[in-house]
């Protein structure tokens, strides 16, 4: 626990500074003391509990006893994810907090200071503590807040404190940078126990209040929370505990909800118009406002609700694979600002003391390596990579196609981000032949130039090295799955020799743009790097075969039964001119460009936050090899 950043901590009575003495803090105006118990600062014991478990079967109850005596990352991540899924994702996504890159406190900071109000079992701590300076987390919840101790242990982060408290009488004056209620401010006048309109429109003032003078003049509160007229209230309850009652007049919702539950309906949540109103009450005069979809817990998107030109502009944020309802949903709010307004599921907040100092007019998350911000009036992307395991990435920046990719502004390696021209354009749809093929026809003429031969065995030589190179996290049944794998290909395939070029690395519809000249783009160059010729050709189709659009058993056998297979089958020809034997090669290349895949994911596995998923991802591309056999 770092003695500098307790030294930021005040007195909720008289608001002097504190000091540590043995297991307390203490005030030396009021004598006023917090005690330390176990590493967490306790400013108060509140009387009330959040699981995200039903009573019934509240597993959250046992986390102590689960985790109290481990002793490795590794460990914690494994028991979390294999005894406790239902929060897993919850606690170990590091996109959920994205949004606060919006603020370049957290983009080029190194001061920050930073208080999560609820922080739960600190998502936005962990994986924010590289961008900020200090890191406060006040969490009522005994249990989550131990976790949170727990994951700083073995983190070995000092520069996080947690402390169990709640969102009123915070211990700070005039102190901080942001301060973040995720998923807090609707539940205020639940936890006290208000009701009427009045009283829990007060409750959840003070709290807005307590943040306005925590925070240093320039400060900013940032809040993430429903939209009051979410269309997910339509097939799912609200907070309240019922379908629809967050549409109707408070006084309607209050006599359903005692009726139904027999307590006050008191989860108030606002529209757009609303939050505006209740910040600019607590003395928030300077209000912006982002949708995000699908929703503010992990979302994908991020749009200003400030902004009519983000709808216009780049209309292919709006226009990513989804369901048919999904696609519906974001073609009604991309059409107005006003329906965005309306309709859009839930917010991202940002209410300044001072003067606003946002970065972009959208956020696009996803599930990459890192955070894109989109700035219409200087027309820039600026890309944050999220961690410091993932910034080797900006050096496969540095060495993309430049005639494939937006035009490059800056790279700044201190800060794990690049900036580069906005592109203006429309993604290319799955049934736009005429363009994949133009597609294919544009990288085979680069790989052209960066294409070198390589014989079998050095390729699978390398790759052992590599496997071997990891730490000791690949169980022994996967590892004599891949030992099987790589010695099957040696024994059939090892005297032959294959090519190795410069590949885009993720290649996929989401990442391929018509600019407004009509030129293909590709975003996304991150994964960029050296492998087999017919990586990024394989990537795109097997994608396609997830996705239940090809059968890549078909493409790989030259067997083609639809009009898409036979695209992927003619497409190959284009190959011809780097190795004019790549469509007799097709079944070696697939074969390697597994390996290739599966040790891409023992490399990212490193990370242990991802192991979990990547090691099933494993296990996918295994059986995708069965095609061939």
């Amino acid at each position: 626990m770092d003695k500098k950043a307790l030294n930021i901590i005040k007195c909720s009575r008289c608001n002097k500074t504190m000091v540590r003495v043995n297991n307390h803090i203490k005030c030396l105006s009021c004598e006023r003391e917090f005690e330390i118990i176990e590493d967490i600062i306790r400013i108060k014991n509140p009387d009330y509990y959040y699981s995200e478990y039903p009573q019934s079967d509240d597993k959250q109850k046992k986390l102590i006893s689960d985790i109290k005596y481990i002793d490795s990352l590794d460990s914690l991540v494994a028991t979390v994810r294999d005894d406790y899924p239902h929060i897993s994702k919850h606690i170990f996504s590091p996109e959920r907090s994205d949004f606060l890159y919006l603020l370049p406190d957290f983009v080029v900071g190194t001061n920050t200071k930073f208080l999560d109000i609820g922080c739960g079992f600190g998502n936005a701590l962990l994986f924010k503590k590289d961008d900020a300076q200090y890191l406060f987390g006040i969490e009522p919840t005994y249990e989550r807040v131990y976790f949170l101790k727990r994951w700083l242990e073995l983190t070995q982060t000092d520069n996080v404190i947690p402390m169990q408290g709640e969102a009123k009488k915070l211990p700070f004056d005039n102190d901080l940078d942001v301060i973040l209620l995720n998923g807090v401010l609707e539940w205020i006048g639940y936890f006290e126990k208000k009701e009427g309109s009045k009283a829990i429109i007060n409750s959840q003032l003070d709290v807005l209040r307590e943040c306005y003078s925590a925070l240093e003049d320039d400060g900013v509160v940032v809040i993430a929370i429903e939209n009051r007229y979410s269309p997910l209230f339509l097939k799912s309850p609200d907070h309240g505990g019922s379908y629809l009652t967050s549409f109707f007049p408070r006084r309607i919702s209050n006599i359903i909800t005692k009726k139904l539950y027999d307590r006050p309906y008191n989860t108030y949540t606002y529209t757009f118009w609303g939050y505006r109103d209740l910040l600019a009450k607590a003395g928030f005069d300077k209000v912006f406002i982002y949708g995000c979809y699908p929703m503010y817990r992990g979302p994908k998107l991020i749009y200003s609700l400030e902004n009519t030109n983000i709808l216009k502009k780049l209309p292919y944020l709006f226009n990513f694979p989804q369901t048919r309802e999904e696609q519906i949903y974001l073609k009604l709010i991309s059409q107005s600002l006003l329906l965005a307004k309306l309709f859009s599921t839930s917010y991202i907040i940002f209410g300044f003391k001072g003067d606003q100092r946002l970065l972009g007019d959208a956020l696009y998350s996803g599930y990459g390596l890192g955070a894109k911000i989109f700035d219409l009036k200087n027309q820039t992307v600026l890309t944050k990579i999220r961690s410091q395991n993932h910034s080797y990435s900006l050096e496969n920046i540095d060495n993309r196609y430049k005639n494939l990719s937006p035009e490059l502004i800056k790279t700044d390696y201190d800060n794990r981000l690049y900036t580069e021209k906005l592109i203006n354009g429309k993604r290319i749809d799955i049934t736009d032949f005429d363009s994949i093929k133009v597609l294919f026809e544009l990288l085979c003429s680069v790989y052209n130039k960066e294409t070198h031969v390589t014989k079998i065995n050095k390729v699978l030589s390398d790759m052992t090295i590599e496997i071997h190179k990891q730490p000791n996290f690949l169980e022994d049944n996967l590892l004599s799955d891949l030992r099987l794998f790589i010695s099957n290909i040696r024994a059939y395939y090892g005297n032959q020799e294959i090519n190795i070029t410069k590949v885009h690395g993720d290649l996929h519809l989401d990442n391929i743009i018509m600019n407004s000249n009509n030129n293909l783009v590709l975003l996304d160059w991150e994964y960029s790097r050296m492998c087999s010729l017919l990586y990024d050709y394989l990537t795109f189709w097997v994608r396609m075969h997830f996705n239940n659009s090809v059968d890549i058993g078909n493409i790989v056998r030259k067997t083609p039964k639809t009009n898409m297979d036979n695209l992927a089958v003619e497409i190959i020809d284009n190959f011809k001119n780097i190795d004019n034997n790549v469509p007799d090669k097709l079944g070696l290349y697939f074969e390697i460009f597994i390996l290739e895949r599966i040790i891409s994911h023992v490399r990212a596995a490193n990370d242990q936050y991802l192991r979990g998923p990547l090691m099933e991802e494993i296990q996918k591309w295994l059986r995708l090899r069965e095609i061939l056999h």
